[in-house]
């Protein structure tokens, strides 16, 4: 028997048990191409023949993972990125080596340490400077570049400092390999595939995650964890509601970029029938401001959902600039693709200092988008432009709307 037929046997008997115990990682892990290589030192999830794939080095899989508990660790270890998505985020961060370790962070808190191999990289190695549990990939990716930065005091009595702590695993192969996000493999060379959120590729993974949710009987998910839960029911909502907001949010915004009126001899007058007649052109390069509530109500899920419309809104030719405000203006950041979004503040909410900011500009804007919970009281300040807030959460945002126009977000 060859090495990677003994690993497809093996990693065959380890989808049989999560079958057993933990059904939909089985479900996921069926629907995956199985693609044996020694390319990659460990295993990785990526895209091969844009279909979505596990990649295994066979003699990783046999030989130094040590039974069937750390076999069936580092299987659903890299069916969880896919859950989180988290090989579409590749743009979004600057240094993926930190993005690589925030990653495996923020999924290794959902595996249970006595089975997870030597080397992974989990919360406890950073427990000197005492991360929060159950945080985000934003959230994790932000305190590692404080650690590399220097700027993290040792908070315990540990002898080792943070920094040489984050040294110890900076860019090192632990658990899996994260080398294939981002791309598409076909034959043997690596090809763009996904270059950003919203891609097709991301549709087929979300699609995938529901039909591995809907083979669970009487949608079992009390095995897994509350927040890998609530991750898979934000996707599932998004799926479900997130064409009626969206067709909202982009005629707002396309009804805002202007126009004029040419006079043109190529045109007859259809009132005299003469020449010249004249031509309508929509002006390139409509700006907007759009603010972003980085207020403590306001979720870290619901933070991305923002993101994903800007990038949306962005895509069909606006100029964005992204303005983060919760009690204050945080900061103002024009948006490009490689934009990438850090929330700011986290405090409370005043809707007045954003519109301020944006009537002081020197820049003329097409209009204004606010994405909120709407948690705070109506502003007294007027904005000088069309204004349309975005509302997410219990709130329903009618108390706004003498300021703007509201659409609610329904999640449920």
């Amino acid at each position: 028997m060859s090495s990677n037929q003994k690993a497809n046997e093996e990693l065959s008997h380890c989808v049989n048990q999560l079958l057993i115990k933990e059904p939909f990682f089985a479900h996921m892990l069926s629907g995956l191409v199985r693609v044996f290589t020694n390319r990659i030192p460990t295993i990785a999830v990526g895209f091969k023949d844009n279909q979505i794939a596990l990649f295994v080095n066979a003699d990783f899989y046999t030989k130094e993972l040590k039974g069937i508990k750390q076999k069936v660790a580092v299987l659903k270890h890299e069916v969880l990125h896919l859950v989180f998505r988290h090989l579409f985020r590749q743009s979004d961060f600057a240094d993926l080596k930190l993005l690589n370790l925030a990653a495996d962070i923020v999924i290794n808190q959902f595996i249970s340490s006595n089975d997870l191999p030597d080397g992974a990289v989990t919360l406890q190695i950073f427990n000197s400077v005492n991360l929060r549990e159950n945080e985000t990939l934003e959230y994790y990716y932000a305190e590692l570049q404080k650690i590399k930065d220097g700027k993290y005091e040792q908070l315990t009595d540990s002898y080792v400092s943070p920094k040489a702590l984050l040294d110890a695993v900076y860019g090192r192969e632990n658990l899996g390999n994260h080398s294939l996000w981002g791309k598409n493999t076909i034959g043997e060379s690596l090809q763009e595939y996904m270059p950003g959120r919203d891609s097709a590729a991301e549709k087929q993974l979300a699609k995938k995650i529901m039909d591995s949710l809907g083979k669970l009987p009487n949608r079992g998910r009390g095995y897994l964890p509350g927040e890998v839960v609530e991750e898979i029911e934000m996707l599932e909502k998004r799926l479900k509601s997130k064409l009626d907001w969206k067709k909202a949010l982009r005629l707002f915004a396309s009804g805002t970029r202007s126009t004029k009126v040419y006079r043109t001899i190529k045109r007859e007058s259809k009132r005299f029938g003469t020449r010249p007649g004249v031509r309508i052109k929509r002006e390139p390069g409509w700006k907007l401001a759009v603010v972003i509530d980085t207020s403590g109500s306001v979720h870290n899920r619901e933070l991305e959902a923002f993101m994903h419309e800007i990038r949306n809104i962005h895509n069909r030719g606006a100029e964005i600039l992204i303005i983060q405000a919760d009690a204050r203006v945080q900061t103002a950041q024009k948006f490009t693709k490689n934009y990438s979004f850090q929330a700011e503040g986290r405090g409370g909410t005043d809707f007045n200092p954003a519109l301020e900011f944006i009537n002081e500009s020197k820049t003329k804007y097409a209009g204004v988008i606010y994405f909120t919970d709407g948690g705070a009281s109506a502003p007294d300040v007027k904005c000088k432009y069309k204004i349309l807030y975005v509302i997410v959460g219990s709130d329903s945002g009618q108390h706004l709307l003498e300021s703007g126009k509201v659409i609610k977000l329904n999640w449920d």
